[in-house]
């Protein structure tokens, strides 16, 4: 049976001549990230998030918009805790005790 390539093929000489050297692929192949590249890419963001609105709450009067941030916080903070029990290094250490 015939298999299809996954990927495109470009040629960088230009009679379109097929060679080792000559064969690159078009596009990178994306990377499937790791639990570990993931949930660091959340936790940046969810900083972001935290030290806004704790800047926001000390320069706020207004206490609507206090509670408001504070529950944004305690949301940040969950998820936090989430993405360490998630964390692949958290179990690692906690599968070696």
């Amino acid at each position: 049976m015939e298999q299809q390539l996954s990927h495109k093929v470009c040629f960088s000489s230009q009679d379109g001549s097929v060679a080792g050297s000559n064969v690159k692929p078009c596009q990178p192949v994306p990377k499937t990230p790791s639990m570990e590249d993931l949930v660091h890419e959340l936790r940046q963001p969810l900083g972001v998030i935290e030290s806004l609105a704790y800047y926001l709450q000390l320069i706020s009067p207004d206490e609507k918009m206090s509670a408001h941030l504070q529950h944004i916080q305690a949301m940040v903070l969950q998820a936090n805790r989430i993405l360490e029990q998630a964390s692949p290094l958290r179990q690692a250490a906690s599968a070696s005790n």
